[in-house]
């Protein structure tokens, strides 16, 4: 084995084992963290010693903050029968449902942040000041789901029941307001122009917005494993990349960069700054830093670092998002066990194998964290996404570009008449996918399916890893 594949393989395995502390810090509190901890600066080399030791002290004390002084300031209000008036500027942008809209509201009187229910209309802006009233709860927590640990991704600590409903104080304004104004600007023109479920399609191709779907059309999305294609990922994030950097081309290389990064930033500002758009989005600035100051890439270190940053950030991203470890689980089968796969009774042509390759590794990947939060895989996902991976990027072209001339009706049109009919086509795939007979088999939930099948693929791995570079010497 070279030594150079042996240095980066230990640096790597300092960085995981510093991303897996926040993993420990979940299951076993602080003992699990510095046991952890302990272990890895025992048994890591003596020059990665400061690096492990630098990592772990910021992690603790990210993690210290992140319980003492951003969750959990509400909770002494929480479950009182007192029902409390209180005024606050919404703070995140709101959760458009099907029947009710989701403020996230920072009261002005406390820290903290609560989470209040109201109906569709009237509808209040981000950075709009409310006064509402009601008694705050403690998120629940069941065997099944824990609703309080999902609220601490968006840095919540209480719900409000049986509100009175949100009454405006004073309009928001500032950047923010107006970049979501123009987004539900863009949703709105989509409502007007497309029908149901169309117009949902193409918001959550574009923006990740999941609204509109009835529950019958989201469960044929979970059950052939389409689910992913309504969440913006590194998909959107590459277009834009490409998109940007072709209309500014006669725009100098280093300014270019800085103003890619800029849209970028903007784009998961305006999508809701999920797990899998952070992800998309600092990959993408990593692999173009690094390609702007002409260093290679190794990827395993990127992801790591990637994964670290958003733990930095926000600790319960990594501790509690499953959207995030579907994310990052996805990337790495696409790039490490799509090269262990091989059909070769697929045809190559029109990249139909390549297709087939990248998605069959994709669930591999993330087949042990379905079964484990879920209790689902889809044995026709393969087939479904292949069919519909040639609609997506078309269903995105053309609704945007309705949006772009809607100033020209007839060709803003034309391009709407485009969107709806590969809308059409698409629902018409899932729909027929989905009635397959045994087209998703239902687990029960545990941990030895996942264990068994990640030991089963990070052999395989090792094992070709190992061969390639013991025969390369």
């Amino acid at each position: 084995m070279s030594p150079f594949f042996v240095s980066v393989l230990k640096l790597n395995l300092v960085l995981l084992t510093c991303l897996l502390q926040f993993f420990s810090y979940k299951f076993l509190g602080w003992y699990g963290f510095w046991l952890g901890a302990f272990l890895l600066l025992v048994f890591c080399e003596a020059k990665l010693r400061l690096v492990g030791l630098i990592l772990v002290l910021l992690i603790a004390s990210r993690l210290w903050m992140f319980d003492n002084f951003t969750v959990d300031h509400l909770k002494w209000l929480n479950d009182s029968e007192e029902v409390i008036e209180l005024t606050g500027r919404i703070c995140l942008e709101p959760d458009l449902r099907r029947d009710d809209v989701r403020y996230f509201v920072c009261p002005q009187d406390y820290e903290g942040r609560f989470l209040v229910k109201n109906n569709l209309y009237p509808r209040f802006e981000y950075g709009d000041v409310v006064k509402v009233a009601g008694r705050l709860e403690t998120p629940f927590e069941e065997k099944e789901f824990s609703y309080k640990n999902y609220l601490r991704i968006f840095k919540t600590d209480s719900i409000m029941q049986s509100a009175s409903g949100l009454s405006l104080v004073e309009e928001g304004h500032g950047f923010l307001n107006a970049l979501f104004k123009f987004k539900n600007w863009f949703l709105g023109f989509l409502e007007f122009q497309l029908m149901e479920p169309a117009s949902s399609l193409v918001a959550g191709l574009v923006l990740g917005v999941r609204k509109g779907f009835s529950d019958a059309v989201m469960e044929q999305f979970n059950i052939t494993g389409l689910t992913h294609i309504i969440a913006v990922s590194g998909y959107n994030v590459s277009m834009i990349i490409v998109i940007v950097n072709s209309l500014l081309g006669f725009v100098p290389r280093q300014i270019r960069f800085y103003l890619i990064t800029v849209f970028l930033i903007l784009f998961m500002i305006i999508t809701g700054g999920s797990a899998s758009v952070v992800r998309a989005v600092i990959m993408g600035v990593i692999a173009l830093a690094a390609l702007e100051n002409g260093r290679q890439q190794f990827f395993a270190r990127t992801i790591i670092l990637t994964a670290l940053m958003m733990g930095l950030w926000n600790p319960a991203f990594v501790m509690y998002d499953a959207g995030m470890h579907l994310s990052f689980l996805s990337t790495l089968g696409v790039v490490y066990l799509a090269p262990l796969l091989d059909f070769k009774w697929l045809p190559e042509s029109g990249g139909i194998r390549e297709a087939f390759i990248l998605t069959i590794a994709a669930q591999l990947a993330t087949m042990p964290i379905l079964i484990f939060q879920f209790g689902r895989i889809s044995l026709v996902s393969p087939f479904a996404n292949l069919a519909v991976a040639p609609l997506l990027p078309l269903c995105m072209l053309f609704g945007f570009m309705a949006f772009v001339f809607a100033w020209s009706g007839v060709v803003s049109w034309i391009f709407i008449m485009m969107t709806s009919v590969c809308s059409w086509f698409l629902f018409k795939f899932v729909e027929f996918f989905a009635a397959v007979p045994y087209a998703a088999i239902d687990f029960e939930k545990g941990l030895w399916w996942p264990l068994l099948i990640y030991l089963v693929c990070f052999g395989r791995f090792v094992k070709k890893r190992l061969y390639e570079n013991f025969t390369c010497r």
